[in-house]
């Protein structure tokens, strides 16, 4: 199994850069990021979780030559739109905003607006809040579709459940659900590796993205080191490997974090498609029945607008979010 790293931030929502974000998909992420924040207030009115959401500021440093593209796509993805903006430094000026960066550093760009929250405890105050409005949560394993002309029968765990419309949101699994009731979305996981570092000295006061990975400190002093991407099926088991290629990329970059304690590491599964983007719409042939999946790693990120849009679809038939290019009818 390979492995490799790749920056993916860790409940962090960026939606200005990232692989594979062109044309809608960017317009369709920046929708999403604005209603994140339209969320927070109403979240805090509505539940006492607290999910810590912030604006945090961006240092992306380049180590050689070949790094200087992306800092320049970087500058120009941040630059002149509104809420964000983006600066670029010389080699003496990144180790003054952040003197645990690495002095053979040759160049870098500081970058602000992108946001970050919690993302458990932000799932936890999303159904607070929709408990506290009358929704009712079952928790079970879902093991059956049947769609009807009239409803759709739910099999989870030792009852059956029946509704008008179903919108399956089951990430990487998305593919086994739909396969109950014969329809194939081709939706695999992804794993990505995380480690949770404690490193000495203060907090550092930005993110920080290099070559190879990206370093997210957290309000608990914590900073986590993301990540790896492997193809490894439905493996959640931690490696060797990951941990030690996300602390070889983190100390090239940020030599202090060699000296870390490793509080824990972990292993996640992104649902990701065969184009790598999302998938939502109504599942062909089926006219009760949608779909809302393959967010890959920017499943924090799309929440809302994925959420909002499938919502439309089933009440209305339309939305005026951008998704017509991610419906589950181009697999068919």
């Amino acid at each position: 199994m390979a492995v490799h790293a790749s920056g993916m931030a860790a409940g962090g929502l960026s939606p200005l850069e990232g692989e594979h974000i062109p044309g809608t998909l960017s317009d369709f992420a920046l929708r999403s990021y604005r209603l994140h924040l339209g969320l927070w207030e109403e979240l805090a009115e509505r539940s006492d979780v607290k999910f810590s959401p912030r604006i945090v500021p961006w240092i992306r440093v380049a180590l050689s030559e070949d790094d200087l593209p992306d800092l320049e796509s970087s500058y120009f993805s941040f630059d002149g739109v509104e809420g964000f903006s983006a600066s670029r430094l010389d080699a003496r000026a990144v180790p003054e905003m952040e003197s645990r960066i690495s002095p053979e550093v040759i160049g870098g760009v500081y970058l602000y607006g992108n946001a970050a929250v919690d993302s458990h405890a932000l799932s936890l105050a999303l159904m607070t809040a929709a408990e506290a409005m009358g929704t009712t949560f079952v928790r079970a394993e879902v093991t059956g579709l049947r769609a009807g002309t009239g409803s759709v029968e739910v099999d989870a765990g030792s009852q059956t459940l029946c509704a008008g419309a179903v919108v399956v949101a089951a990430g990487p699994w998305t593919t086994n659900v739909l396969g109950t009731i014969g329809v194939h979305v081709p939706v695999r996981p992804l794993k990505g590796e995380i480690l949770r570092l404690d490193p000495p000295g203060p907090m550092f006061r930005h993110d920080i993205a290099y070559p190879g990975g990206e370093a997210h400190p957290k309000p608990d002093g914590l900073v986590w080191v993301a990540a790896t991407v492997a193809e490894a099926g439905f493996d959640t088991q931690t490696t060797d490997a990951a941990r030690e290629t996300l602390m070889a990329d983190a100390a090239r970059a940020i030599p202090a974090l060699a000296k870390s304690t490793v509080v824990e590491q972990t292993a996640c599964l992104r649902p990701v498609s065969p184009d790598g983007l999302p998938v939502i719409g109504r599942v062909p042939g089926q006219d009760r029945v949608y779909v809302v999946s393959g967010a890959g790693k920017k499943g924090i990120l799309f929440g809302p607008a994925m959420g909002k849009a499938v919502s439309d679809l089933v009440i209305s038939g339309r939305t005026d979010l951008p998704v017509g290019e991610f419906t589950p009818d181009r697999f068919a």
